[in-house]
């Protein structure tokens, strides 16, 4: 538990940091105050607890009201056009493992600042505290959505639950970059009929509740996936009442920005007499993909939708075209709708957290639940 903010002793800080041996200690009991001004860069340079002296003098009284931190660091960076769907990078699973990597991706071992005491595993524990700090130095992507689960509720960092007493606190540094994965673009249409909807982009935080206290503090990036532009429609024309009477298919939607990237909706199909309309263009993670363009039947007829655009930063998404310049039109699809933004950070019913940012934040903070898995 935290140390005393009142009289302390010896046995008070060993209780909460461990026992902190002098040099050359045979003796298995004695304390040595100096040794808990901890400089340390396996554990990032920073102090036993913020206040503690790191050179100097120190004091008994500089270790009243001091809790035991816990810390690791996200050091692996996903390329700009990674396109694996991953599971989020739950900090709890995180720290369980204790390992150099996770999902793949490289991590440095969670360690207590001093290493005075092994790594608890109490956190359920009402009567103990601990900080975890984690640093983000790389760029961690999300979970994709499909056409059928268009959910804006995977995140790409879920803070897990630790426990009441535990304080978590995220810091993403000035090169870490989290983004929620770009929705796709809707398909373009299947002959005459409506273009697909886009799908959602989704999240890049995922607060949970069960914890004392979750601080955000962007230096970086955090920015939700944006949605998918929807598919153009399509058009039966008959203009002329001749055997060459063109159906055309309309063009697919454009991927919205994030990590992975959104994929282009898949080019419309089922033309007859005319060319089948474009497939949609993949994002960036900061770019969004572009509709496909409709196309014009053969002898002036009708031409069917383009595809919507994808959304980016600053800019939403696009719902698809509605065929245009109708001749002799006989059956007449309407364009997809856009698919919907995720969130930079959503919370769990219950959770809270406090956002400190001199950094780049896109996309809402007040969302509300996410998915697990």
């Amino acid at each position: 538990m935290t140390t005393p903010t009142g009289q302390i002793g010896v046995t008070d800080i060993v209780n909460e940091f461990g026992r902190a041996a002098p040099d050359g200690d045979t003796t298995g009991t004695a304390v040595s105050l100096g040794k808990y001004r901890v400089n340390d860069s396996s554990t990032f340079n920073l102090p036993l607890d913020v206040g503690v002296p790191q050179s100097g003098e120190i004091k008994m009284s500089d270790l009243q009201n001091r809790t035991r931190t816990v810390v690791f660091r996200y050091t692996g960076t996903l390329s700009s056009g990674d396109q694996s769907d991953r599971s989020p990078w739950n900090l709890r699973s995180v720290y369980n493992a204790n390992q150099n990597a996770y999902q793949g991706l490289s991590i440095s071992q969670p360690k207590m600042i001093g290493e005075f005491s092994s790594l608890p595993s109490d956190f359920d524990n009402t009567s103990k505290t601990l900080i975890v700090k984690v640093k983000i130095d790389g760029t961690l992507g999300s979970k994709r959505t499909t056409y059928n689960d268009r959910s804006t509720q995977y995140v790409a960092l879920d803070t897990g639950a630790f426990g009441i007493g535990t304080s978590i606190r995220v810091e993403v540094s000035s090169s870490g970059r989290i983004f929620g994965a770009g929705g796709r673009g809707g398909r373009g249409s299947s002959g005459s009929g409506n273009g697909g909807r886009g799908t959602n982009g989704t999240s890049a935080i995922g607060v949970r509740n069960g914890n004392k206290s979750v601080t955000i503090v962007n230096a970086g990036l955090i920015q939700c996936g944006f949605a998918g532009g929807g598919g153009g429609g399509g058009v039966y024309s008959n203009p002329d009442r001749k055997t060459q009477d063109p159906v055309i298919s309309g063009g697919g939607g454009g991927g919205g920005a994030g990590l992975p990237n959104g994929l282009g909706g898949s080019a419309g199909t089922g033309s007859v007499h005319a060319s089948n309309g474009a497939a949609g263009s993949r994002s960036t993670v900061s770019v969004r993909g572009l509709g496909g363009t409709g196309r014009t039947g053969s002898r002036g007829s009708s031409r069917s939708g383009d595809g919507g655009n994808g959304g980016q930063p600053g800019i939403s998404a696009q719902n698809g075209d509605n065929p245009s310049n109708l001749q002799g039109a006989i059956s007449v699809g309407s364009g997809g709708s856009k698919g919907s933004n995720g969130a930079a950070i959503r919370k769990k019913s219950g959770a809270s957290f406090t956002l400190v940012n001199t950094g780049t934040v896109h996309g809402s903070t007040s969302a509300t639940n996410y998915t697990n898995n």
